[in-house]
Parts: structure tokens; sequence; C-alpha cells
């Protein structure tokens, strides 16, 4: 392939600078000093009806200042003195691929001190330009190839004024390194240890062919003639800040949560020194054509241009010089955690991803760098959120190396079983930016012009499209794979199988509203008008859903399960949600007095008991695992101590018989032989009883644990039943509840409503025998019940012949209306339930209330209300209490139930009232079956 010799200046160094004039107050903070600098305010400065575009260069510094600062870290980071250093013999070949830098670059070195001559390699592989696996999108998009090729040339001069040079291959690396170290007599072949499947094919390959070379015995250029038969593949780790060999754990043993980790290695390991170099490397292999670094033509990629947004400098140079503009020269480290989120703009964040990820910088010479900004300046939350930032990447590399392949199908490292769609027009409007949502199409829109996005706007694309879109997320992926400047395996994919809910992500189904999204960081939809600017001329509060008159029709609407969640947690965090970069110094007013009051009584807080009992279970889950992680422990060790002593006890016999039959042996010497015989068993029984009751008193504190989560998830549930609404209980009871009849119970009522909404009859159980009991609870009651429209007519008070005082629903008079009256109205607000939807259950003994029932349910609702023991129901239910019928009636309790007759659910029945029934039921229909009627409680369920 014919190729093009670039140099690095020959790229256009676009700057854009903001004006003065246009930044607004607020994003000036309060210290002149340690101001924020926005270079990329642009919504003020464009208007839409303008044709011209703003470019901003990252870093944006001149050419001859990045010189002086690249030069300036050189000197900084180089080791002191080279001249006494020992060095090999021979040549070595240093195999570079995403490490295209010279400091801190631990390969280069190795190479160095190895050898006599050094010779860096890159070779153009075409299978980095080839097809992504699943979907057939470009491996590698223009921008990134545009952005690889300055990292060449970068690399090739900053290696030129180190006394080397670059030598460029086109072709495959399996076939290039061995016939070079062939002809050049290289013994070793340095590189970056990869992680990913790709990557390590080509390693095992280059392996295998260094293998067929066989050096010359008496060649002078082979370090150690008389045994090196074939030059060898050395392998460097040097992607993560954390270095793999010092991890407080295997790999395979890596904590699947982030946060385990990284307090694990915080806590255990030191991140190691940067790898000084000599200011000279030379001299460089004999080499007569070093080729040149290839142009976007000989790739067959068509040349980018970059006309809005962010444009960045490929190599080393530009990336030195981004960190001394972003820590040192606008000193906008020390603010980094609180504009970390944002969208619009070069400074925002620290923009170093694109040159981590092709190896131009190293993070632990950022690490390096941060420290001593706090050393010299200041040391917060913010330089230590870089940090951080950059263990999230490391802990993704390093689950790359405990999942392998798993990363990249489709269940993820938790072999997630789910249906995805692969619409393919559903996709395209997502990956073009037509999706009728200007929040996700302005960031589609800034990743295919740029080959950049911001962290928040990546995680909130994933979201739409896994969780709106219901799209396959490694289409997703593999896109990103194509645009992406930042490309990296592991971060990628490790970040979509995060957000699409099959990697490592504690939290299940993680989802990003847009309205809130848009709301928390994009208030003014200044981004989305930046990127779409169309939605300039609308109203700021009418950019983010402008509606399809104004701009487009939404290709899906949102996922409804999590609008309420959205409403909730906007409520919950009123006042709370943190500045965006254009508004860092407005802070959201409080509410008043009188509005946390009425929001203290009228909200409701069904969340707040879901995300309690979604805790509690998560705890009681970890308990139980621990649990049996210790049985297995234990089972384990003891098998191997009970073996271990009988071995070393036979042993020990074997030993006293041996060295005992000397006749004229003292006796002092004699039972010195035989005393590990009665020694061993000793220690072991001591041992085994020591684990055993170590053991035992971990189960025990386990134990404890256990019970106080479910007596606490018990009393959380007991409380829900009174104040959250009818259905919404019987859901949370479905899914947190241990008792297994009630959970049948609740599934039974959600069924029926479920039957009543669609239309459908629902019948669980035998319909042939439907006097089955269907479930079992002491907190709920299945009885039939008959039809009848709603009727609150208050009658007396009256008992069965049992003492057992039954009364009908409370409702005074004039109060029978279709809302429910207005004290009805009232219960319903105090417990947040909309009063034109649910009646109140006021006993009509002691005018107690009880709670609220859906309208639909009110006329079938049978209880006992918990405060005077009084059987409340309905007047359509009069056959169906117990006592009120004789045994001959038809409809009596003992009945079995028809296949017409709805299911009801009544509340608060104890052991006292279970009693009460079963007498009643004995007393009416002696000669029955007892469980054909009243369904109480028994350790069965369906």
């Amino acid at each position: 392939m014919n190729t093009l010799r670039i140099s690095f200046s020959s790229f256009p160094l676009l700057k854009t600078l903001p004006n003065s004039s246009s930044l607004k107050p607020a994003q000036i903070a309060a210290n002149s000093a340690h101001r924020r600098i926005f270079v990329m305010n642009s919504s003020s400065k464009l208007d839409s009806r303008s044709s011209s575009s703003s470019i901003c260069q990252v870093p944006g510094l001149e050419s001859e200042e990045m010189d002086r600062i690249a030069e300036q870290m050189f000197r900084r980071y180089e080791s002191p003195s080279s001249s006494s250093v020992k060095r090999g013999k021979g040549v070595a070949i240093v195999w570079f691929r995403n490490d295209l830098r010279v400091l801190d670059n631990e390969a280069l070195y190795k190479a160095w001190i190895s050898s006599e001559a050094v010779l860096p390699v890159y070779c153009v592989d075409p299978r980095l330009f080839g097809s992504t696996c699943y979907f057939g999108f470009p491996k590698t998009g223009a921008l990134r190839a545009q952005f690889i090729v300055e990292c060449l040339a970068d690399l090739k001069r900053n290696l030129i004024n180190r006394g080397l040079n670059l030598l460029i291959q086109h072709g495959k690396p399996e076939e290039i390194l061995p016939s070079l170290a062939k002809a050049l007599g290289a013994h070793t072949v340095y590189a970056q240890m990869e992680t990913c499947s790709e990557e390590l094919y080509v390693e095992r390959m280059v392996s295998k062919g260094l293998k067929t070379v066989v050096l010359s015995p008496t060649s002078e250029k082979s370090a150690k003639p008389s045994s090196a038969r074939s030059p060898t593949l050395q392998l460097v780790w040097g992607t993560t800040m954390y270095h793999i060999d010092d991890l407080p754990f295997d790999t395979n043993s890596l904590p699947d949560v982030y946060t385990q980790f990284r307090k694990s290695v915080e806590a255990k390991c030191a991140i190691r020194d940067c790898i000084r170099l000599p200011a000279l490397l030379g001299p460089p292999a004999s080499i007569d054509n070093w080729g040149c670094v290839p142009s976007l033509d000989k790739l067959e990629l068509q040349p980018p241009s970059v006309v809005k947004g962010m444009r960045f400098i490929g190599g080393e140079t530009a990336a030195l010089s981004r960190i001394y503009e972003y820590f040192w020269k606008k000193d906008l480290l020390r603010i980094y955690k609180e504009t970390r989120n944002g969208m619009l703009g070069s400074d925002y964040s620290t923009k170093f991803s694109p040159w981590l990820a092709s190896g131009s910088i190293s993070p632990r010479l950022i690490h390096e760098e941060v420290k001593r900004y706090e050393k010299e300046r200041e040391a917060n939350q913010s330089t230590y959120w870089v940090l951080f930032e950059l263990i999230w990447r490391d802990y993704f590399r390093f689950l790359s190396v405990k999942y392998g392949n798993s990363l990249f199908h489709i269940g993820g490292p938790r072999k997630v079983e789910s249906k995805w769609s692969q619409d393919k027009n559903l996709f395209e409007s997502w990956r073009d930016g037509r999706t009728g949502y200007p929040l996700i199409d302005a960031n589609m829109k800034e990743l295919s012009t740029t080959g950049f996005m911001s962290n928040r706007g990546r995680q909130i694309v994933c979201s739409f499209l896994v969780r709106d879109m219901g799209i396959d997320w490694r289409m997703g992926a593999e896109w990103f794979e194509t645009c992406l400047l930042d490309y990296d395996p592991c971060s990628n994919y490790g970040n979509w199988t995060y957000g699409a809910g099959v990697g490592n992500d504690p939290r299940e189904d993680r989802y990003f509203s847009i309205p809130k999204q848009a709301q928390t960081y994009d208030p003014e939809g200044e981004y989305v008008a930046y990127w779409l600017p169309q939605l300039r001329m609308l109203p700021k509060d009418k950019r983010h859903f402008p509606g399809k008159m104004l701009y487009m029709e939404q290709v899906v609407p949102l996922n409804f399960r999590y609008i309420w969640d959205m409403a909730e947690d906007k409520a919950a965090g009123e006042g709370e949600k943190k500045d965006t970069v254009a508004d860092a110094a407005e802070k959201k007013k409080s509410p008043g007095i009188f509005s946390r009051l009425w929001s203290g009584i009228f909200r409701v807080r069904g969340d707040d008991f879901e995300k309690r009992l979604q805790h509690i279970s998560k705890e009681e889950a970890a308990v139980l695992a621990r649990l049996k992680r210790r049985a297995l422990t234990w089972r384990r060790m003891a098998r191997n101590l009970i073996v271990s002593s009988v071995i070393f006890e036979i042993i020990a016999v074997c030993y006293a018989i041996i060295t005992t039959r000397t006749v004229d042996m003292n006796w002092k010497m004699r039972a010195f032989r035989v005393l590990p015989m009665f020694l061993l068993p000793a220690l072991s029984t001591l041992a085994y009883t020591t684990f055993l009751s170590f053991t035992r008193m971990c189960d025990r504190k386990d134990q404890k644990t256990l019970e106080r989560l479910r007596a606490e998830r018990q009393a959380k549930i007991d409380e829900l039943k009174e104040k959250t609404n009818y259905y919404t209980t019987q859901q949370l009871i479905q899914r947190y509840d241990s008792d297994p009849a009630a959970k049948a119970a609740a599934a039974t009522v959600l069924a029926s409503k479920l039957g009543a909404e669609s239309g459908l009859k629902v019948h669980l159980g035998d319909e042939s025998n439907l006097n089955v009991p269907l479930g079992k609870s002491n907190d709920v009651e299945l009885v039939p019940a008959g039809g009848g429209l709603r009727n609150r007519k208050q009658d007396g008070p009256h008992a069965s012949e049992h003492n057992q005082l039954v009364v009908d629903h409370y409702n005074p008079e004039g109060l029978a209306a279709n809302n429910g009256g207005w004290l009805a109205r009232i219960a319903a607000l105090l417990v947040g339930e909309d009063p034109t939807q649910s009646y109140a259950l006021i006993c009509g003994n002691c005018h107690m209330h009880n709670g609220l029932v859906k309208k639909e349910d009110f006329a079938f609702i049978t209880y006992y209300c918990p405060h005077c023991r009084a059987l409340n129901r309905s007047n359509q239910s009069e056959e169906q209490v117990s006592g009120q019928g004789s045994p001959s009636d038809g409809d009596s309790i003992g009945a079995p139930r028809s296949a017409s007759d709805p299911l009801v659910l009544t509340s608060n029945v104890n052991a006292e009232t279970i009693s009460e029934i079963q007498d009643t039921i004995k007393e009416t229909k002696s000669g029955n079956e007892v469980n054909d009627g009243v369904k109480v409680r028994t350790a069965e369920t369906t």
C-alpha cells in the first residue's frame, strides 16, 4: 500500500476563545484567581440563521507553546543519568500498539536497557479497519483514524528527538515482526499487554511466528547466542494506574461491585512511579526505509471535517499540553467534581480519554501530576475525583481479564437472558439523531461530528436505546466503537453492559429519565440549541420537548414504568440538584416551611417503602449467601482437617514404632519419640473445636442479623398496608413478603384486577373444583362475594349467634354520592389516594378509618376492624357473612364458589379472629368440610 509522509505540523491548529463580553455572570466564580473558563459558551454567540460554526481545539494552545510544554514535561520525567546504566547486547524490537508515547513506557525502557540498539515498530493492521463482529459497522471510523494518524506522527517526531525513529509497516504483525526479528537478529520483541480476545489472538500469532525464527548461534546480535535460539515476545503491563501484579486479589476473584474493588485497592495497593527514560535512547537499528505515516486516503477512509464542536489534536505532545492547560494554566482541577457532568464546552471535564485510549499518555503520569498539584496548590474532592474516574477505567480493564469474551456477548458477564429488538429503522433514528427527543439527538450529532460525547450524554443515550427503545445494546456499543475517539474495548463494552443491566451494576434496571436529565444538566436548553439550531428560536423551557409541529415526531414513547420514579425523584430532590456549568452560581431556593409542611402531609411516599424493602431484600440475600459460603468452607475445612490428622497420626505411629525398637533406649528418649502419637490428636481436636466455635459464633451473628432484617421487613409491610393504596400494597407484598401464602393471595388479587381491566375472566386453580383454597395468610382472607352495585346504606349493628359483631360499612346519610363523600375524600387525601377513585373503609361499629379500597372493589370487601374486632361487610355480601345464613343457603359461607364469583381480600385478621371464624364455620356447616368456605391460614399454599 502506498503511503504518504505526514508531519505533525501539517494539521491546522484552530483556536476559538470565548468573547469575554458574551460570558454570563453565573459563569464566573467568586474567586477571580480560580475562575471557571468555558471556552464554548456558543449558545450566546451563535445565531440560528448564521452559517458560521465554532470549532474549539483541545488543547486550546498554539503549536509552539505545546512543544515547549512537552519538552518541559520530558525533562521532568527523564532519568537523571544514563551513562552509568549497564545495557544488554544485540537488537530489541518495541512493538507499539495502544501505547503511542515515550514517557512512562515500560516496554520501551526494557527494550533500551536489554539491548545495544532499539527498533520501534508500528504495524498498520488491516483488521483494525474491518467490520465489527455482529452488525458490520466499521471498526475504526474516519475521526478516530485521523486521531491515530496524528498520534503516529507525533510519536515518530518524539522518537527522532531522542535518537530513535519509528518504523511504520502495513500488514499483519504476525507476518511483519518475525521477518524483522530474523533480518536484524533481534532477541526480544517487547509490547504492551492487552486483555481482549482480538488483541490476544494477534499476540499468540506473533509469538507463534517468532518461534519459527532461528537465530544464528554465532550471531553477535543475539543477547545470549548460546542459549536463545528464537526471539521471544515479552509483554509488559502498562495500561492501568494500579499494576495488575499489585492487586490484593487474583483477577478471577475480582469483586463484582466497583465500590468494593475501589476500597480494597485504595487501602492495600500503592501506585507505582512513572518509568524514567534517559534523554537519548539511540542508537536506532539499521533500517533503510522507515516508512511514512499513512494518510486516510490510503486507508480507504474519507478525511473527516470537524465543522462544529471540539477538535481533538492527537499525540503525546497534545496530551501533555492538555494536562498543563487543565491543571496549571486554567486551574480547573480544583472544580472538576462540580463541573464534570457538564455537556457543552471543552473545560467541564479533563478530556483525557482520547489520549488514554491511544496510549498517548499514561494514567500513572496523570496520577503524579495530580499529586504534584495537591502538593503545590490544593487537595480537595475534585483532585481525588480525577483519580476516582481513573480507578473506574482500571476496573473495566481488570473485568475484561476476569470475564473474557462474555463482555461482548448479549447476556453480558451476568449471562442475563433478555429479548432485545434489532429494529433497523429505530436504531438508525437513534444513530442519526432523529428520535424526536432533542437531548438524545444533540448527543448523537455531537458524536458523529466530533467523535466525542460527554460522560453524562453517554449514559443518557445508552439508557434511551436499551430501556425506551428496547434495542440490542450491542448495536449501540458497536456504533460507539466506530465513532469514539476514546474507544477502548474494555471501557466501552464495560459501560454498555453496565448501562444495559447485564454487567456489574448492583442497581437493576438503571434508568436515566430524559425530562429529569434535561432539567438537571441542560435546564435552559443551551446544549440542544447548539447542536440543533432550529430550536434556538423557541423559549428555553420548550427546547427539550418542542412537539412534532416545531421539531419532529417522537419515534417511541418514554418507558411508562419509570415516569412515576422520575416524578418522585424530582419532588424528593427539589433544591438539591447540582448546578449546571452555565448556572453554577445560581442556587435554587429551598421550599418554604408551608410548602414542606404541605408536601410532608399530602405527598405520596410509596417509593420510600419500596426502596427500603429492596434494600432489606438485598441485605438478606447477602447474609444468606454468606451463611452458605461459610457452611461450605467449614465442611471443606473439617474434611481436610480430619484427613490430614489421620495421615499425620499414621505417620506419628509409624515413626514411634520404628524409632523405639532399640532395647537399650532410655525412657525419656522413648517418651519423646512416642509423644507425637498423643500430641497430634489433641492439637487436631483443639483446632477443630476452635474452628467450630468461631463458625458458630459467626452463624449466630448472621442469624440475628437475618431475624432483624425479617422483622424490619415485616414491620415495613405492616406499615405500608396502612399508608399506601390498595393495589400498590398488593404489588409490594407479592414482591417482598417472605410469606408464600401472602404472595399467593396478593397475586390472586392482582390477577383478578388484571382480568377486570382487560375484559377477561381470570380464574386461578382448577375450575372444576373452585372451592379449593387458593391462599392462606394471617394477613389476608379470601371469601366469595356476590355481585351488585355499590351500596353504603347503614343498617344497625347485629351480632351472630356466637357473639361475633357483624356490621355494614359505615355511611352516614347524605354522603352516598359517587365520589364517596367529603369524609372519604379527606381520609383519602391523608394517605395520598385519589378520592374519586377510592373509598374509605370506615368501621360501622367504632367509625375508625381502616384504609382505602378501589371503587370497583368496595361492594365486595369484607374485613375485620383491627380496633373493635367487628366484622364489616357491604350490603351485597350479607348472605356471605359467616353466621348470617342457614346451612341450606346456596350462597352461605360454606357453599362452593362459582366460577363467576370474584375474589375478595379482607385484611387485619389475627389469630383470635381466625379461631372465631373456624368456630362459626363448624357451627353453621356441620357435616361439611370446614375449609370449603373461609380460607384461613395453614401451613399449605397453592
